[in-house]
């Protein structure tokens, strides 16, 4: 850590707020329509998502889900949905009437933000799963092209200056000093505590701690699978192993999972 950094940090706890680190912003700011907002969340255990929620800036974002996220052709066509509308809002070619082009301008750059550096890598599992996939059936081409997408956008995150796809968390680490260890701040309801709430430094700092007891990554809260999930999933897979899978059980699943996934 640099005197700078320890610097702005003393200054941001005298403040009771988080200080600017600079006078300019090291992200490219784009209009709402450019700028994707993308949460997963995951089972314990399991790689390929359960959930997922998306959206452009500002607008109501559409939450989809499967019952279990451990039925690998559910998920492949949860994947397919979410497919079409990233394609096309990142201008990938074949999969949109708008194309990006060679040497487009800067004004045209399209975003995608993540909630943290975990959702992050979950483009790294999808790259991994759907790349090369041989399985999918009528989704196969859309999953294949959804899979080298990801790829790419991880990929693009390991160069400096990358534009295209934006960790908030560490966007927001970026671009002010918090009062606060830094591994704290790796948590995103905890800065926007810190950033939004009002009044003096206990109630900002009482407010950030309140936030950081809810989770944020794509893995879910041990207690929400366990307390509220498991027996609901478990119902709907004996009714599905039946023959006719419980649309109560889906239901109460779906209810579940969308607050989690709205919250992210």
């Amino acid at each position: 850590m640099s005197l700078r950094t320890v610097s702005q940090m003393l200054q941001a706890w005298d403040l009771g707020a988080p200080v600017p680190r600079y006078e300019t912003l090291h992200h490219a700011v784009v209009p709402p329509d450019q700028a994707m907002v993308v949460a997963f969340v995951r089972m314990a255990g399991e790689s390929r998502p359960w959930g997922i929620a998306w959206g452009v800036a500002g607008s109501k974002p559409r939450v989809e889900n499967v019952p279990d996220g451990r039925v690998r052709d559910d998920v492949a066509v949860l994947c397919a949905d979410f497919a079409e509308d990233l394609l096309a809002h990142m201008r990938v070619h074949n999969w949109t009437y708008d194309p990006i082009v060679e040497g487009a301008a800067p004004g045209e750059l399209h975003q995608l933000w993540l909630p943290n550096g975990q959702h992050l890598a979950m483009l790294h599992q999808l790259n991994y799963t759907y790349s090369q996939t041989n399985f999918g059936g009528a989704n196969q081409d859309i999953l294949q092209a959804l899979g080298r997408l990801s790829g790419w956008m991880f990929r693009d995150c390991s160069r400096t200056g990358h534009q295209h796809v934006v960790d908030a968390s560490g966007a927001l680490s970026n671009a002010f000093a918090f009062p606060a260890q830094p591994a704290r701040t790796a948590h995103l309801g905890y800065q926007l505590a810190w950033l939004t709430a009002p009044g003096n430094r206990d109630s900002r700092m009482a407010a950030a701690t309140a936030a950081e007891q809810l989770s944020v990554s794509p893995t879910m809260d041990p207690s929400v699978e366990r307390e509220e999930l498991s027996d609901l999933v478990e119902r709907w897979q004996t009714g599905r192993r039946e023959g006719s899978p419980l649309a109560d059980a889906e239901a109460d699943i779906r209810d579940v999972l969308h607050e989690e996934l709205e919250r992210r």
